[in-house]
């Protein structure tokens, strides 16, 4: 259902449970992330939370006109966004650097735009270099997923870690270069 404070299209304010201890947002690349951690914007917002004493990675998504599919609801390419980036956060977050493997998604039922739903991700094992994670995006009110993930990440190695940062820092160099 769409939130209240989001019919006219601006994203509400982030609504976390009582016990969910803000992160700050994942941004590894300076032109900006796919999705949208500021609270502008029509596509989508996510603001990150952990429990204490928890290893789950929760967040509150809301998914706003940019997003849309079919009429007036989110694309499935936009929830298998959120799903793949809140579960590869949940991997760094917790000291394994990542790229998508494999990714698996359930969708349940459809997700209207302009809607604020609630997001959780858990390491469910680790086999070599193997990261299997689990995920899910929900209603906010009623918590009945909106669709289910499963992926497996692989680590990445040393050198792909090198490759990143000197891509990075190349970058950097081009941006300062034109400025």
């Amino acid at each position: 259902m769409p939130h209240k404070d989001s019919i006219d299209g601006n994203p509400p304010d982030p609504t976390p449970e009582s016990d969910w201890i803000p992160l700050k947002e994942p941004k590894v690349w300076p032109r900006g992330d796919f999705l949208q951690p500021e609270s502008t914007g029509e596509r989508t917002r996510i603001s990150y939370f952990e429990r204490k004493d928890d290893e789950h990675l929760y967040a509150e998504a809301w998914f706003g006109a940019g997003t849309e599919g079919g009429p007036g609801n989110v694309h499935g390419g936009a929830l298998a966004a959120v799903l793949d980036e809140l579960m590869g956060f949940c991997a760094w977050y917790r000291g394994h650097p990542v790229m998508t493997g494999q990714l698996t998604i359930k969708y349940r039922k459809p997700v209207p735009i302009n809607t604020e739903a609630r997001c959780e991700s858990w390491i469910d094992r680790i086999e070599g270099r193997k990261v299997f994670i689990n995920g899910s995006i929900a209603d906010t009110d009623t918590h009945e997923p909106y669709c289910e993930g499963e992926a497996i990440f692989v680590k990445l190695k040393d050198e792909h870690l090198v490759e990143m940062a000197e891509r990075f820092q190349a970058y950097m160099e081009r941006k300062q270069a034109s400025s």
